[in-house]
């Protein structure tokens, strides 16, 4: 979806203006941009959305129970509900404090992925029922609503499920989808930490790279090919890339770059190199060197699965003994063991990859259940910084340079004090 459909005015400048437009309504001063809430989400359709959307989540939960509560499969589909409703009251929770629509896509995009996760899950043999399938499909009507409130992208057709890469231009819709939630990290970044003259101008660079990005991925069509025509749909993206490139490397010893923006930047230049190679158009001549294989190396993704492996059986051997003691803590350790599962299905699948997409979509399930373990933890000991909390940030730091390097969509969401403040 064209999330510049109705011109930027939610996002940016765009943003500043609505905000003056409903205050002089009013008779009222403007507030900040930095500190304004963002009032229209608070007030308007989100807030009301989210709330139909956790009441149908947990009316879902509740066939399920009833459906397929004594099916193998039957308490984790419950599990994942119940924590799916909490995560959207959460969500519901926090908008009056989000100051842009940003960052309110940044913390659906978790939810969505969650409930794409589940819902592939209810669509397996054994695991459904025509009541099942009913609950579940007025889910996702007011999903796709809350969609259109925020503008976003939705995930490929065939993102979630068991279906391996398919290459081609679902491939390229994958990391075109990447494509611009990196930029609009890229974006919150600079607004986030260059307050000044210099960082204004990154910040309309920054806006124009997201619309062009935007514009890119809504222009592909599935049942074509990645041919001259997709290619020439992507020079606005490479030309606004190049654009922000060039004014880095000019500011270079001259203003200082803080680290979130540096890290942005690598970020969405990882993605931005991979849909080159998949477009095959020539590399630039800065290119970093991304991808698993072979520019990477199978080695080097092997190290990061076996770290992640290896973090992942450290929490579960400390946190086990200490579980029963701990809110949630069974809860906690299904979830700790699903995620190592789905590490291990990834690990095995390194060395059989052709290609750095087939990889991606073997993550896919690692990525949607980290989701689910994060929001736990942060349910669990918000903000706190104990030795499990750490363990958990290891596996945190290692399970997001994967998704950089593979040009995965979506926001890995951050544990305890590593949470970013929006």
């Amino acid at each position: 979806m064209n999330r510049f459909a109705h011109g930027l005015t939610m996002i940016g400048l765009g943003w500043i203006a609505l905000l003056t437009v409903a205050s002089s309504v009013h008779g009222q001063a403007t507030p900040p941009a930095a500190s304004a809430p963002a009032t229209r989400y608070v007030k308007g359709e989100l807030n009301t959305l989210s709330q139909q959307m956790a009441e149908r989540v947990r009316q879902l939960g509740d066939v399920i129970a009833s459906e397929l509560g004594k099916t193998p499969s039957g308490p984790i589909l419950i599990q994942d509900a119940v924590e799916l409703g909490q995560a959207i009251d959460e969500f519901r929770r926090a908008l009056p404090g989000l100051p842009t629509p940003l960052r309110a896509r940044q913390l659906y995009s978790g939810i969505d992925a969650s409930w794409h996760y589940l819902l592939v899950q209810l669509g397996r043999p054994g695991a459904s029922s025509a009541k099942v399938d009913a609950a579940a499909r007025r889910v996702s009507e007011v999903d796709a609503q809350i969609h259109k409130v925020l503008n976003a992208n939705n995930y490929p057709a065939i993102y979630y499920g068991s279906k391996a890469s398919p290459g081609g231009m679902p491939e390229i819709q994958r990391l075109a989808h990447a494509l611009v939630d990196r930029a609009e990290a890229m974006l919150a970044a600079v607004r986030a930490g260059m307050r000044s003259p210099v960082g204004s101008r990154l910040a309309e660079e920054g806006t124009s790279l997201v619309e062009a990005a935007d514009a890119f991925h809504d222009g592909i069509t599935l049942d074509s090919r990645p041919d001259d025509i997709t290619r020439n749909g992507f020079a606005g993206v490479a030309a606004a890339s190049a654009t922000i490139a060039a004014d880095l490397a000019g500011m270079a010893g001259q203003v200082p770059i803080p680290d979130r923006v540096r890290t942005a930047w690598l970020s969405y230049r990882t993605t931005e190199t991979l849909l080159r190679q998949a477009l095959k158009l020539p590399p630039r001549q800065d290119d970093i060197v991304v991808g698993p294989i072979p520019e990477v190396g199978q080695n080097s993704m092997l190290t990061l699965a076996d770290r992640l492996i290896a973090q992942l059986d450290e929490f579960l051997t400390v946190f086990t003994p200490e579980a029963r003691g701990v809110r949630e803590g069974g809860s906690f350790i299904a979830d700790a063991r699903r995620l190592r599962a789905a590490a291990a299905g990834f690990r095995e699948e390194i060395p059989r990859a052709i290609d750095q997409g087939q990889l991606g979509y073997a993550f896919r399930d690692v990525d949607a259940l980290w989701q689910v373990l994060a929001r736990r933890a942060n349910r669990i000991a918000p903000a706190q910084n104990g030795p499990n909390m750490q363990r958990l940030e290891g596996i945190w730091e290692t399970l997001t340079e994967i998704h950089r390097r593979l040009g995965m969509p979506g926001f890995p969401p951050a544990v305890g004090p590593a949470v970013a403040p929006g």
